[in-house]
């Protein structure tokens, strides 16, 4: 006779979290893996003191309901931003709160393998491709093979090691100011003048 197949805690944690937006009243949740964004939103900072109240009291909730299935909320590794526009600062005395514990205000945070910042300016998704472009092996190995493998193959090498970097996202950090554009600009012409034995 077989046993039932019993779930596994995997499954179980896919159903916990898919249920968050019992808990939440005034927010939204997004999950991806074993990472939970909760998020809110109002038409200017004038609104800021009662978003924040209601985002508490989401927090309060999903604190209790976590609580209640038996699941833990890593306060450390929480934080919470403000988006706002550069001309209006977000004031600072608001506080997110999980049961005793404040979260961790931030200017800038990586969600989803992107850097967002507070104003939207994306310099530090920027900075990071610039880095992971230059100072990472991406570069490095396009000019180590450029005299041993043929164009086919460093056109393969371009696109596997730049050309995600300069796309994923695109569609948001895209939209940051020529200044910024032009240096991951530079570093793409670098590359494929590498791949087309230009350089």
């Amino acid at each position: 006779m077989e046993s039932p197949r019993v779930p596994s805690w995997g499954r179980y944690y896919s159903l916990f979290m898919s249920m968050i937006c019992i808990a939440l009243k005034s927010s939204k949740s997004i999950s991806f893996a074993d990472d939970t964004t909760i998020y809110t939103s109002g038409l200017s900072l004038a609104n800021l003191y009662k978003i924040m109240n209601m985002m508490n009291d989401d927090l309060n909730r999903l604190y209790n309901w976590f609580g209640a299935n038996k699941l833990m909320l890593n306060v450390t590794k929480s934080n919470y931003m403000i988006f706002h526009s550069v001309h209006t600062p977000a004031p600072e005395e608001n506080k997110l709160m999980v049961g005793n514990e404040a979260i961790k205000k931030q200017t800038s945070t990586k969600f989803l393998g992107i850097y967002l910042d507070e104003n939207l300016k994306w310099t530090y998704q920027i900075n990071f491709i610039g880095t992971k472009l230059s100072t990472g092996k991406s570069l490095y190995i396009l000019r180590a093979t450029k005299n041993l493998l043929p164009a086919s193959c460093r056109k393969t090498l371009y696109y596997t090691t730049i050309y995600p970097y300069l796309t994923y996202g695109i569609e948001m950090w895209g939209t940051a100011t020529k200044e910024l554009l032009n240096k991951l600009t530079k570093l793409q012409n670098k590359a494929i003048r590498i791949v087309g034995r230009a350089a």
